[in-house]
């Protein structure tokens, strides 16, 4: 199992928005600040605010430098009921609960704080749930097979899972790549230090938007806050 993976993810995530343009970077601040309308609680593609996608909205927000009101994150917090919660949104809170800390503290503070303790107890748990979660196979397991197992045989599966295109299929059966499975992909082999077989910049512009999102494929051309955190990773894991 890989130690100070929470300080990667977020060295990785702050290495994807240092590699936006300035112009490039407002927008995708601009997307982030849309996908909160109170400005706090994050809503996944129904519109409404839910946990999951706030935990990825605080951890975007956290790495672009925006705001979230410190008043606000204590009334989500404090008005949330934990044993109300199925075990992926349980988990999102506890991350929750754990950026909220964070974003106490001075940006320089909280990496250095990052850096020695790198916490990364909840986010395992988290990987470990949706890793139970799953089908066991794909480039998801594997990535995940890599990040915490550091299964070598997984690097090769998730290597051969690369299109020309330079995204990554999620299965052996899909038509076209996607950017969870890609950004999955990237950031696991990075962490193990192998390169991917093709260059997969052209592929993580060709789903950016000129709105400052990132699509999940492009067939269904949908976005969400939880993509924009996915392109983030993608860019930071190909830098």
């Amino acid at each position: 199992m890989r130690r100070k993976l929470t300080y990667t993810l977020f060295i990785t995530l702050d290495k994807g928005s240092r590699s936006l343009s300035p112009d490039a970077l407002k927008t995708v601040c601009r997307y982030a600040r849309s996908q909160a309308p109170d400005g706090c609680r994050f809503i996944n593609r129904a519109g409404k605010p839910d946990l999951y996608y706030t935990m990825f909205g605080w951890t975007v927000s956290y790495v672009l430098g925006t705001v979230i009101p410190r008043s606000e994150r204590r009334r989500l917090l404090h008005e949330t009921n934990p044993a109300a919660l199925d075990e992926m949104h349980l988990t999102a809170f506890l991350l929750l609960q754990q950026l909220h800390r964070l974003m106490m503290l001075p940006g320089w503070i909280g990496k250095t704080i990052l850096g020695i303790f790198s916490p990364d107890a909840v986010l395992l748990e988290f990987l470990s749930r949706y890793r139970g979660h799953g089908s066991g196979s794909g480039t998801n397991a594997w990535a995940l097979s890599l990040l915490l197992d550091n299964d070598e045989k997984a690097a090769e599966c998730i290597r051969k899972m690369q299109d020309p295109s330079g995204g990554f299929l999620s299965n052996a059966g899909a038509a076209i790549p996607d950017m969870l499975s890609t950004a999955a992909a990237l950031f696991a082999l990075k962490c193990s230090g192998i390169s991917p077989m093709f260059s997969p910049m052209e592929f993580i512009e060709a789903h950016w938007q000129e709105d400052g999102s990132f699509m999940d494929n492009l067939a269904d051309g949908t976005a969400d806050i939880e993509y924009l955190f996915y392109g983030l990773l993608a860019l930071g894991s190909a830098n």
